[in-house]
């Protein structure tokens, strides 16, 4: 093949970023990040709560305002029927400041917003508390899809 003369060895100049017209060195990627639940998923949801539910194992309680101690908060767990290492899953509105104060300490205890709850959680734990505006929000999220 002739190389001189015919420009073949120089940069290609529709797709080199260095010349006039060229492409651009990282240009965006348009990536879809939503995610298609199946209507078999959603069913497992709803159903992961109700069964919970039967189970005598979610604890729904009027209020749950305390102290940043976490003594106090073990009482209650304690009262709760929470027993010792069983791991516990406490649904708030908002994670309180002394809520998330009082937990941190106790073992097998997690905090979660009742926005972020999903199947794994529900399943995990032994013991799921919660207030009944809580438990209504949360019932109403994982139902949608029925």
């Amino acid at each position: 093949m002739k190389q001189k003369g015919t420009d073949a060895r120089g940069p290609d100049r529709l797709l080199s970023p260095l010349w006039r017209g060229g492409g651009v060195v990282f240009g965006q990627n348009r990536v879809d990040y939503t995610i298609n639940v199946r209507r078999r998923s959603k069913r497992w949801r709803s159903q992961a709560l109700s069964e919970r539910l039967l189970a005598g194992d979610v604890v729904v309680v009027d209020e749950l305002k305390l102290a940043h101690k976490t003594k106090d908060f073990a009482g209650i767990m304690a009262t709760i029927g929470a027993k010792g290492n069983a791991p516990t899953l406490v649904v708030t509105d908002q994670v309180d400041r002394n809520l998330k104060l009082a937990s941190r300490n106790v073992p097998n205890v997690q905090v979660e917003p009742a926005d972020s709850v999903n199947v794994y959680e529900l399943l995990r734990f032994e013991k799921i508390v919660c207030d009944e505006s809580r438990a209504r929000k949360l019932g109403a999220r994982l139902g949608q899809g029925r």
